[in-house]
């Protein structure tokens, strides 16, 4: 429009019918998905609900039921003890065939990041394919589809990586999966949707940081990294040298974590509310849903193999690991549709 409606009845009409279809196609953004994808860990599985039969994930965990809600179809990748790595790859190798089928702008997508401390691993030397062939991706155990020769290879590959990389690189890792999963859906012009499975873990940091040496002088990048990290930090100079010393010591961000959070602030993606809450773990302890930790008897409803899961021996009887009930899947869906809804309004 030209802007002149305001001088012309003709053009005002036309204005005012122009902003009437505006308001109408506003509020009907989000009628334009036909296809969701979910990619997170155990709790976007649906691990421990009562219908879910591995390795496919539980009809009843809440990416499921929000695309119900919408009408949609949803495809659910998550992966069992995933750390953020396994996700951007899934991501990425899943968008890649659905794009094929739908338009970007047609898909949503759901993403529950994972715990920061996970990692994955690809070995050149595996040899048995998995269903994640040849990535390895839990610290926890082995895959319980493989067999035991396979899951004690598994396991001494596990065992040899925790001793040569601590919890900072893993956790730095999985920050750096993130900025790119977040950027590559971005990129796409894939709307989504994020949130957290549990809080940040922090990176331990030295006492020390070099920034310069005091008889060169601080280039350009090195006074920029100073300036940065002290908005995030308290540093001061020390001995006279061109380095600073945290004033805070253990367990901190370190500036280019604090960057990798700023960027994924800037992409155009949505960031999921848990209310009061900025993740799942959390929301869902104070409200007291049920808790799948009790045993679980054998038989029942939960159609997993029983030489597949965890089993008492005396009794029998299997464990839930810790994941919440469907009670919490189903007030989350409805939390993630509004938020849907009133985000593209």
């Amino acid at each position: 429009m030209d802007g002149s409606c305001a001088n012309n009845s003709s053009n005002a009409a036309v204005c005012g019918a122009y902003a009437r279809y505006n308001r109408f196609i506003s509020k009907v953004l989000w009628m334009k998905f036909k296809h969701c994808v979910a990619v997170g860990c155990s709790h976007v599985f649906g691990s421990d609900l009562p219908d879910v039969s591995y390795p496919f994930p539980s009809p009843s965990a809440w990416p499921q039921l929000v695309s119900n809600k919408l009408g949609i179809t949803c495809d659910n990748i998550s992966k069992i003890a995933a750390g953020n790595g396994a996700l951007y790859r899934r991501t990425v190798i899943y968008l890649q065939h659905i794009l094929e089928k739908y338009n970007a702008e047609e898909i949503l997508l759901l993403v529950q990041f994972s715990y920061q401390d996970r990692h994955e691993l690809i070995h050149s030397d595996f040899q048995w394919c998995g269903d994640d062939f040849p990535y390895v991706t839990t610290k926890w155990r082995p895959d319980p589809l493989l067999n035991k020769k396979t899951n004690s290879f598994i396991a001494d590959t596990i065992k040899t990586w925790l001793v040569t990389a601590d919890d900072s690189y893993r956790m730095l890792s999985n920050l750096q999966s993130k900025l790119l999963l977040l950027l590559t859906a971005e990129q796409l012009g894939i709307t989504t949707f994020w949130g957290e499975a549990s809080d940040y873990k922090p990176i331990h940091l030295p006492q020390w940081a070099t920034v310069a040496d005091p008889k060169i002088g601080m280039d350009p990048w090195h006074i920029g990294h100073k300036e940065y990290a002290a908005k995030y930090f308290e540093i001061e100079e020390t001995a006279g040298l061109d380095c600073y010393q945290l004033k805070q010591q253990g367990p901190v961000f370190d500036a280019f974590s604090a960057a990798i959070n700023e960027m994924v602030n800037r992409t155009d993606t949505h960031q999921l509310y848990y209310e009061e809450f900025d993740n799942w773990m959390d929301w869902c302890k104070a409200r007291n849903f049920s808790y799948l930790k009790q045993k679980w008897e054998a038989g029942d409803q939960n159609l997993r193999p029983e030489n597949k899961i965890l089993m008492e021996k005396n009794n029998k009887v299997r464990f839930g690991n810790g994941h919440y009930g469907p009670d919490a899947h189903q007030c989350f869906a409805d939390l993630v549709v509004d938020q849907i809804k009133n985000t593209l309004n």
